[in-house]
């Protein structure tokens, strides 16, 4: 049947890249008590759809933003301010990066850090990057439709540009964002970190990460995420040791985590 045809038509095109064929298997493969509940939290974030139907939808709503078309305007809060509007469709696999932020922190340095990042990008590439980034990428007349795609949205990037300043440790959709990237598949060399000021380190805010002190702009997003973390690890403190542990291997050199052109050094 047409629907059937469409479908698989549909799954064959996600997994068409390498990046996206590890999210897959890596979401239908793993195994462990540990993995078994992380496995269960990426699913109540999909809304406890199928894998097939969460694909589709987030096949039909993936949009990415040029970076070019990002304005500092765009970055100083989560109010609307049309950026949707200059976003493009496109396909799962194909957006350069995935833009991890916390509105908590100062837009002004989040968009210089962001015209830094492009600049090299376009040193190594050739050409612009594209970018998933929240208020630009999700339809702000239906947030929560969007938001039940994030770990595709993830999966559908080819890195995490992650923007860390004071706050960013502290906000629960950020760490979310870094926790389902690595479920989903994502490689931690593909983990592209940028720090705000000289302090900020996502490496020591993860390792002092806590539930009860981590913070969303909705309360109802607080409640909806706890409610989810909990169902999944039965309570916050395996789920506070996974995120702490993301970084752990650092320090043995088995993590390579980049950090960003604007602190002039890597680890």
């Amino acid at each position: 049947c047409q629907a059937v045809e469409a479908a698989g038509f549909l799954l064959a095109t996600v997994l068409s890249t390498p990046r996206c064929r590890r999210g897959f298997h890596g979401c239908l493969l793993r195994g462990g008590t540990g993995n078994r509940r992380a496995g269960a939290l990426i699913a109540a974030l999909l809304g406890n759809r199928s894998l097939r139907r969460a694909l589709r939808k987030a096949a039909e709503r993936f949009r990415c933003v040029a970076v070019d078309e990002v304005t500092e305007e765009d970055l100083l809060s989560s109010r609307d301010t049309g950026l949707h509007a200059r976003s493009v469709r496109a396909s799962l696999g194909q957006v350069d990066a995935f833009v991890s932020h916390s509105w908590g922190d100062d837009g002004t340095c989040k968009m210089a850090a962001l015209r830094d990042w492009a600049s090299e990008f376009e040193a190594a590439h050739g050409r612009r990057p594209t970018v998933w980034l929240d208020n630009g990428s999700i339809d702000q007349t239906s947030v929560a439709a969007d938001l039940a795609g994030l770990p595709l949205y993830l999966l559908g990037c080819r890195s995490l540009l992650v923007l860390v300043g004071n706050t960013y440790g502290s906000r629960l959709w950020c760490v979310m964002e870094v926790f389902a990237w690595l479920q989903m598949g994502g490689r931690r060399e593909d983990i592209q970190i940028v720090r705000l000021g000289s302090r900020c380190s996502l490496a020591d805010d993860l390792s002092r990460f806590s539930l009860e002190s981590s913070r969303c702009g909705l309360a109802a997003d607080r409640e909806r995420l706890l409610g989810a973390i909990e169902a999944a690890f039965g309570d916050f403190q395996p789920f506070n040791r996974c995120i702490r542990d993301i970084f752990a291997a650092d320090d043995r050199g088995e993590a390579r985590v980049c950090i960003g052109a604007s602190e002039g050094e890597k680890t």
